[in-house]
């Protein structure tokens, strides 16, 4: 009996404080403790504010190189990295408040008058006169530039003309702001070409096949031109000789026969420290004849390719105008 007594002493014992302990669970899940068990953290310790606004004035009056009160003009103050900026009245007086002890910089800028920087130092019990030195003299204004239309025409004996560009650039040394600039305009099938409103000046005056129009070569003409503007400079227009140097052949197979089709490169011989110039390849026709009909006078070498065969020439001369034949070339596989 008190053994049995005992057990069940514990196991009630023991259900209660499981229940007294389910219960300050769910208090603590759902509402959280009102009184929590450590204490208020301490107050940070922060550096004092250093006060941004000073306790001295700087007063003055902006006056003009003559002595007279410069109206209107724009004060600025710079303290430290914050500037700050006021007005001048009628009597070119200004004010500024709240400025620290020290030297500071006052800058004033005004219309028609030379921007000036002057050095102050506060605490400062008189007045500021500032006297602005004189004006700057005017820019000199650009001549007038003299612009007008310049037509011309190329002639020629047999070479194609429709589509060529006449380029001109400005004379090395031309100052840009006379108004003399690259210009360019294309050939018509008669020949003639106008530039519109041309400013008068040096240039060097260069014509371009059309499959190079916008770029800088081959130049088969060049010529200096002086353009004045002027009607009687070039009265009639301006007429130019196109007389490019030309090159043709013809390609033949083994047994002696034309081969069409054949690829044709033309390359210009130059010093290893010049730009490679290459025509744009062609074919040869159905008789097996290619030419090249817009050459400026030079060194060249011509490459052929059909198939598996390939062949380069012996380089050549050409002479400015020269019409050269360079026979026929038989292609071996």
């Amino acid at each position: 009996m008190g053994r049995w007594f005992r057990w069940r002493a514990l196991f009630v014992a023991l259900v209660a404080v499981l229940a007294v302990w389910m219960y300050v669970r769910e208090r603590v899940e759902t509402r959280g403790l009102r009184n929590p068990i450590f204490g208020d953290p301490d107050p940070p310790v922060l550096a004092p504010l250093e006060a941004t606004d000073g306790a001295h004035a700087l007063a003055g009056r902006v006056r003009t190189s003559a002595g007279a009160a410069l109206a209107d003009a724009s004060v600025v103050v710079r303290e430290g990295q914050m500037p700050r900026s006021t007005q001048t009245d009628r009597e070119g007086a200004f004010r500024f408040e709240g400025l620290r002890a020290g030297t500071h910089e006052v800058a004033v800028l005004a219309f028609g008058q030379t921007p000036q920087t002057f050095r102050v130092t506060l605490p400062s019990e008189e007045p500021l006169e500032l006297a602005l030195a004189a004006p700057r003299a005017p820019l000199d204004t650009l001549p007038a530039i003299t612009r007008a239309p310049l037509r011309g025409r190329l002639r020629t004996v047999s070479a194609a003309l429709d589509g060529l560009e006449v380029w001109l650039e400005p004379a090395p040394g031309t100052d840009p702001l006379t108004g003399v600039v690259p210009r360019r305009a294309r050939v018509g099938a008669d020949g003639a070409f106008e530039l519109d409103a041309l400013a008068a000046g040096a240039y060097s005056l260069r014509v371009l096949p059309a499959w190079a129009s916008g770029g800088s070569w081959p130049i088969v003409v060049q010529r200096d031109l002086e353009w004045s503007g002027a009607a009687a400079d070039l009265a009639g227009g301006l007429e130019l000789d196109y007389r490019p140097a030309t090159t043709a052949l013809r390609v033949l197979d083994v047994a002696g026969r034309a081969m069409p089709g054949a690829l044709v490169l033309l390359r210009e011989r130059t010093a290893p420290d010049r730009p490679l110039h290459v025509w744009p390849a062609r074919e040869s026709d159905a008789a097996g004849e290619v030419g090249f009909d817009d050459l400026p006078g030079g060194d060249y070498e011509i490459e052929i390719a059909a198939g598996s065969a390939r062949k380069t020439l012996d380089p050549f001369r050409i002479g400015a105008g020269e019409r050269k034949a360079l026979g026929d070339v038989v292609l071996t596989p």
